[in-house]
C-alpha cells in the first residue's frame, strides 16, 4: 500500500501534483496512435499541446499557434 507514496514508484511520478483531465475516448484513440506512430509519450504529448497552445494564447493572442512534437 505505501509503495504508491514512494517518490521513486512510476504512479507517483505520473500522477503527483496533477489532476484529472477527462477527453472524448475518440480523442484519446488519436491522441494515443498519433504517439506511438511517433514514438511519444501521449501524456507529454496532450500536456505539450496544451501548455504551448494556452501560453501563446495568453502572451501572443495575434500570434499563430505552431507544435513541434517530433522534438519532444
Amino acid at each position: 500500500m505505501g509503495e504508491i507514496y514512494n517518490p521513486e514508484h512510476w504512479f507517483y511520478k505520473q500522477r503527483n501534483g496533477k489532476k484529472a483531465l477527462y477527453l472524448d475516448k475518440e480523442l484519446v484513440d488519436k491522441i494515443n496512435g498519433y504517439a506511438q506512430q511517433k514514438g511519444k509519450c501521449p501524456v507529454a504529448i496532450c500536456e505539450y499541446i496544451l501548455r504551448t497552445g494556452i501560453n501563446t494564447i495568453e502572451h501572443y493572442p495575434q500570434k499563430e499557434i505552431t507544435f513541434d512534437v517530433d522534438e519532444l
